[in-house]
C-alpha cells in the first residue's frame, strides 16, 4: 500500500535527481548559460503535476502520465540543452515534438477518462485529443515567441530559416507537424489497444473500450 501511494510521485524525484546529474555535467563542460540551469531545474518538476492533480481532484492519473513526463524533459533538457543534442543532432529538436505530441494526447486521453469521456462517441474523442495537443504545442511556439521577445534570443530559429533559404516560420511550422505526427502514433497506439482487447491502455488507465469501465 505503502508503494501505491509512493508509486505517482517516484517519476517526479527521477526527473529531480537526473536534472542534478546534468546540472553537474553541464557545469564540468565549463558552460555557462544560466537558462539552462532554470530549464533543468523547473522542467524536472514537470512530472509532479499529475500525482498533485490526483490528490486535490481525489481522480488518480495513470503513473504512466509521469513516467512519460519525466523522460520528455531529460531528453530534453538534459540531453537536449546542457549535452547539446539539439545542435549536434539536427533531428534532436523535431523528435522531441513528436514525442511531446505523443505526450500531450496521453494525457488528454488519461484527463477525458477521468471526465466521463465515454459518454462521447469515438470520433468526438479523437477529435479533442487532437484539438487539445495542437493548442497546446501552439501555446508552446507562443511561449517561445515571447521569450525571444524579451530576451533577444532565436529559440524559433528565424534567422537559421532564413540563412538555408527557407520561410521564416519553418521551425515553427516543422514542430507544429511533428507534434501532429505525434498525435497520429498516439492513435495507432488506440488502433492496437482495441486490436489486443485493450491490453495496453486497459492496465494503465482501465480502458476496455467506450461506455465501458469506471470513470
Amino acid at each position: 500500500m505503502k508503494f501505491r501511494s509512493l508509486a505517482p510521485w517516484l517519476p517526479g524525484m527521477a526527473a529531480v535527481a537526473a536534472a542534478g546529474v546534468f546540472c553537474i555535467i553541464y557545469a564540468l563542460t565549463g558552460s555557462g548559460k544560466a537558462a539552462v540551469y532554470v530549464e533543468l531545474a523547473a522542467s524536472s518538476l514537470l512530472p509532479f503535476i499529475f500525482p498533485l492533480y490526483g490528490v486535490i481532484s481525489k481522480k488518480r492519473l495513470p503513473t504512466a502520465l509521469g513516467v512519460l513526463a519525466a523522460l520528455f524533459v531529460t531528453l530534453s533538457g538534459g540531453f537536449g540543452s546542457a549535452l547539446g543534442f539539439y545542435e549536434k543532432i539536427p533531428v534532436w529538436d523535431s523528435v522531441l515534438h513528436g514525442v511531446f505530441g505523443f505526450a500531450c494526447s496521453f494525457t488528454a486521453f488519461a484527463l477525458l477518462l477521468r471526465w466521463n469521456g465515454r459518454r462521447l462517441s469515438p470520433v468526438g474523442f479523437m477529435a479533442i485529443i487532437l484539438l487539445f495537443t495542437m493548442g497546446v504545442a501552439a501555446l508552446w511556439e507562443l511561449l517561445e515567441y515571447l521569450i525571444d521577445l524579451m530576451t533577444g534570443w532565436d529559440s524559433q530559429k528565424i534567422a537559421a530559416s532564413v540563412a538555408e533559404g527557407k520561410s521564416p516560420v519553418a521551425d515553427t511550422m516543422e514542430d507544429l507537424l511533428s507534434a501532429l505526427i505525434g498525435t497520429a502514433a498516439f492513435y495507432l497506439t488506440l488502433l492496437a489497444d482495441k486490436l489486443l482487447r485493450h491490453g495496453i491502455y486497459g492496465p494503465i488507465c482501465d480502458f476496455h473500450g467506450f461506455g465501458k469501465g469506471k470513470e
